[in-house]
């Protein structure tokens, strides 16, 4: 260290304790016990609770969760750990705090999500439901009076009717939600002028006869929604963001006019669409009773507020807003994650309502 100290002097920067073992540690200039060191420094695994060892070669690897920042042995990634079904965070071993709760479906979750878990298509399906609805409404995007039906379902029935939909059908991702609808289409004969250039037949004045040449053209007349699904047990920010995706989809059918778009603008606008519901839950809270409002800020009857966090369950609410709004701005994908960049430029630019219009009438986002 290049320094002089009286033998009472030289004290570990941990515990300002003396420093009288021969050797020690240093960080920055600055010495500490060794023990010290490791228990300030060294990572310890989120998993097991215990420091991670170094390999032969002094070097200590582990893993980290991207969003949460947990440190973690690389062991436990394939080992078995069960991690939350809403969160992706990983289950402690050996201690009664932070244990996992088991779906029916053998999905596990920890105490934060089950907290908040939407389960009962009946009970707690409703008050989400009319809050991203009168999110919709806020934005000029109603989805009444024809509001599809919501079921909450398991995820086996979830893939299987996501296998006759076929609309995600190619994608790696576990499928969370889907809009269940019918597209209605007609089939016309057009009949079209045909001048055969005199040859042929013509008529009595003698001029050059007239074929007709026909052709079948099929036409989407509209759409029926039947259904609103999404996955049950995940926690209400989650739901809710799904929730809102499909809604897209939905009032897109609905609300008619709109083209048949691409995969990648009809699920950017979708994502958005999400992305916004999970800003404004983040800032104004989310109703947990029916008729409950969206975008208010007030009021603490039944809701799940995230603002200046004061309470364990506002703290949790910000937590999961932020991690679900992650989740979707990070999204990869090209249809999702690049669709969504899509979208949020050209919204950034030009706002909601005339993005919805333009892709209304062009079937393309408008420039960003």
């Amino acid at each position: 260290m290049g320094r002089t100290w009286h033998p009472t002097c030289f004290t570990c920067a941990g515990c300002r304790r003396v420093i009288a073992e021969p050797s020690f540690a240093t960080r920055d200039g600055v010495a500490y016990h060794k023990s010290c060191f490791r228990e300030l420094f060294h990572p310890k695994c989120v998993v097991c609770d215990v420091f991670i060892p170094a390999d032969r070669s002094g070097s200590v690897k582990f893993l980290t969760h991207p969003y949460w920042g947990d440190v973690f042995c690389p062991t436990h990634d394939d080992d078995g750990t069960r991690r939350c079904d809403g969160c992706d965070r990983l289950e402690r071993r050996g201690t009664s705090e932070n244990q996992f709760g088991e779906l029916p479906d053998g999905r596990a979750l920890c105490i934060e999500c089950a907290s908040t878990a939407v389960i009962d298509s009946a009970s707690d399906a409703p008050p989400l439901y009319d809050d991203v609805c009168l999110f919709f409404e806020s934005k000029d995007m109603p989805l009444l009076p024809q509001r599809p039906p919501l079921h909450l379902v398991p995820q086996e029935m979830l893939n299987d009717a996501d296998d006759v939909e076929g609309w995600h059908r190619g994608r790696t991702a576990r499928t969370r939600g889907l809009c269940m609808f019918q597209e209605h289409r007609i089939r016309t004969v057009e009949r079209v002028p045909n001048v055969n250039g005199g040859r042929g037949f013509s008529n009595s004045s003698g001029f050059p006869g007239l074929g007709f040449s026909e052709r079948v053209v099929t036409r989407t007349a509209g759409h029926t929604v039947n259904a609103v699904v999404v996955l049950y047990g995940l926690p209400l920010i989650a739901a809710g963001a799904i929730l809102a995706h499909e809604c897209t989809h939905a009032y897109i059918r609905l609300a008619g006019g709109y083209p048949r778009l691409e995969p990648k603008v009809e699920e950017g606008l979708c994502q958005l669409m999400a992305l916004l519901w999970v800003e404004n839950a983040a800032l104004h809270g989310v109703s947990r009773e029916r008729g409950g409002p969206s975008s208010g800020g007030g009021g603490k009857g039944g809701k799940v507020s995230a603002p200046a966090p004061a309470s364990w369950e506002e703290a949790n609410a910000a937590a999961m807003a932020g991690y679900v709004a992650n989740q979707i701005r990070t999204d990869r994908s090209e249809i999702y994650g690049d669709g969504l960049r899509a979208a949020l430029a050209a919204h950034n630019k030009h706002g909601l309502r005339a993005v919805f219009s333009h892709v209304r009438a062009t079937g393309r986002l408008p420039p960003p």
